[in-house]
């Protein structure tokens, strides 16, 4: 518990020393976190404030060792970059040759964000409240993603787990 008191405490040291206009997108959900986002994350040990520290900490050590999974080196590519299932583009990127991680730049950030607001995908990925109805538990479909895929009350959807994930098909 020390230590991950103590991790916890550089982590957040780390953000604080960062650049206000620094925002950081995590995973596919099209949303970025600035510093005060990523810091309220961390300090109320959340989900992502532990997925946070997990990164940080795979940082850190890929920086001792020179490589991000501490088993391959970074090579220029060009890879294929989706999100939600939409394809965006081909780009360069640095890719881990052992577990095939890739690392964007700043300006190869910002293109693939455009993209996916041109595309309307940008800010699809949001957190929502399971509650309950009756006997059953219910998802709020936000109307953003209720508008981009077409989806009507009282239209029929098939839903299923799929490793750990819970899908909706309409």
């Amino acid at each position: 518990m020390k230590n991950e008191n103590l991790i916890k405490k550089i982590v957040i040291e780390r953000i604080k020393n960062m650049s206000s206009n620094v925002k950081i997108a995590l995973g596919s959900k099209g949303e970025f976190l600035g510093k005060n986002e990523l810091l309220n994350e961390v300090n109320h040990d959340t989900i992502i404030g532990k997925k946070i520290i997990q990164i940080q900490l795979n940082y850190l050590q890929a920086l001792k060792e020179g490589t991000i999974c501490n088993k391959g080196n970074l090579k220029k590519q060009i890879i294929k970059e989706e999100m939600f299932g939409v394809y965006l583009g081909n780009f360069p990127a640095q890719v881990c040759s052992a577990c095939s991680e890739s690392f964007t730049d700043s300006k190869t950030t910002k293109k693939i964000e455009e993209i996916a607001k041109k595309k309307g995908i940008w800010g699809l990925g949001v957190k929502t409240k399971i509650t309950r109805t009756g006997n059953s538990l219910a998802i709020r479909i936000p109307k953003k993603i209720a508008d981009y895929l077409k989806l009507k009350e009282g239209k029929e959807a098939y839903v299923h787990p799929d490793a750990g994930r819970l899908v909706v098909e309409s």
